[in-house]
């Protein structure tokens, strides 16, 4: 026999359900393991568990003495086989791999930072915010190169580097209160092939100037 009580405090000892322990003392593993990795279905599935603890001892428990009714009555008892049901196992690779999908993605994407972190990870993009040194000119030279300038930024922890932007100048650069620079550190120099600038009254998507 299952008691609520014991049910509920490992609900509660799980996170709010979120471990699924209570799962585990029905002997619904495969449904435990889910709740571990989902974090109780991201928390959905903890909050139903916590009206719905009640029924299911109960049902454990009728279960339990129909076993014991059988056996006084030499009905066989078919017993568990102690594995997951194979739509548990299905259902445990689905998510694990939409997981790890998610971390990956989340791994893989730009991460707001320094100079001295894309440095540091030179094959990885960041964004790095910072600003313009507004003291030192802007480089440009069309019969160069139309698609590409360059000027010193200072980002947020107080490091200065020399940026090439893959583009023309932007247009209200020397107007910008803040700069957002997508791209990765080669040397000692940031590349960037995209920019985003803080104006006073705006954001500009770094369109070149005309």
């Amino acid at each position: 026999m299952k008691s609520k009580g014991t049910a509920y405090l490992l609900w509660l000892l799980s996170i709010f359900g979120w471990l699924g322990l209570h799962h585990f003392y029905l002997s619904k593993t495969g449904k435990g393991i889910i709740w571990i990795l989902t974090g109780g279905v991201f928390g959905v599935g903890s909050l139903i568990d916590l009206f719905t603890i009640g029924n299911a001892v109960d049902t454990y428990n009728n279960k339990d003495e129909l076993n014991v009714i059988k056996s006084a009555i030499g009905v066989p008892i078919s017993k568990p086989t102690g594995g997951l049901k194979p739509m548990h196992v299905l259902g445990i690779i689905v998510i694990a791999v939409a997981i790890g999908v998610i971390f990956t993605s989340l791994q893989s994407s730009a991460t707001y930072s320094d100079f001295t972190e894309a440095g540091a990870n030179p094959e990885t993009e960041y964004h790095v915010v910072g600003k313009l040194n507004k003291t030192v000119p802007v480089q440009y030279d069309p019969k160069i190169n139309a698609d590409q300038c360059s000027f010193m930024m200072i980002d947020n922890k107080g490091i200065e580097k020399q940026v090439v932007l893959h583009k023309s100048v932007p247009q209200d650069i020397q107007k910008s209160e803040q700069i957002v620079l997508i791209g990765k550190m080669k040397g000692d120099v940031f590349e960037a092939d995209e920019i985003l600038m803080k104006c006073p009254s705006k954001y500009n998507d770094g369109k070149p100037q005309v």
